[in-house]
């Protein structure tokens, strides 16, 4: 029940924020539009500055654990895999996550995400002969890079599978331009 009362808040809420911003949706539409009293909501969140704040830990913890799966050898041979697995879990989470990308700018999410993946990169992905500042370049570049691809994507609605974008970042990565030539 607990879990069941806390997703029907969590679905109502995005509802809502993709018409209001934040900070003009109350407790009480919430619970209103959940059919749930404002005590199930105050069991589970402080206000909705912490609801928001609960669902994007979620995603980024999801997102950590996906991430975690992958070591620096497997993403050199083949950085296929993690693409695909990084594209299916935006396509799942795609109405919060663009979102929380595009209209809600109080959040932090996408600071979440980036930092996350530079801490993946830099502590477990790193390959130990590689230059420092190069690194740092291409790390950059490669998460802004794909970051910026992934917003497109969830504001044009998801319309390539996430299967061919996977495959579409994974030439971007490993070939740069001259994927265009294929």
């Amino acid at each position: 029940m607990i879990n069941k009362s806390k997703k029907k808040m969590e679905t109502n809420f995005i509802k809502l924020l993709k018409k209001k911003r934040l900070n003009k949706i109350t407790v009480k539409e919430i619970c209103e539009k959940s059919h749930l009293n404002r005590g199930t909501f105050y069991n589970h969140y402080l206000d909705v500055f912490d609801l928001i704040q609960q669902i994007e830990n979620n995603l980024i913890t999801d997102l950590e654990k996906k991430l975690s799966k992958y070591s620096s050898n497997e993403l050199n041979e083949n950085p296929l895999p993690i693409f695909k697995d990084l594209l299916s879990f935006f396509y799942k989470h795609a109405p919060i996550i663009s979102i929380l990308l595009e209209k809600y700018d109080e959040s932090l999410f996408q600071k979440k995400i980036i930092d996350l993946f530079k801490t993946r990169a830099l502590n477990n992905w790193r390959i130990s002969s590689t230059n420092n500042i190069h690194y740092d370049y291409f790390l950059e570049y490669v998460i802004y890079g794909c970051l910026g691809i992934i917003k497109k994507w969830l504001k044009n609605n998801c319309l390539e599978d996430p299967n061919s974008l996977a495959l579409l970042l994974n030439n971007m990565v490993t070939k740069g331009t001259t994927f265009l030539n294929d």
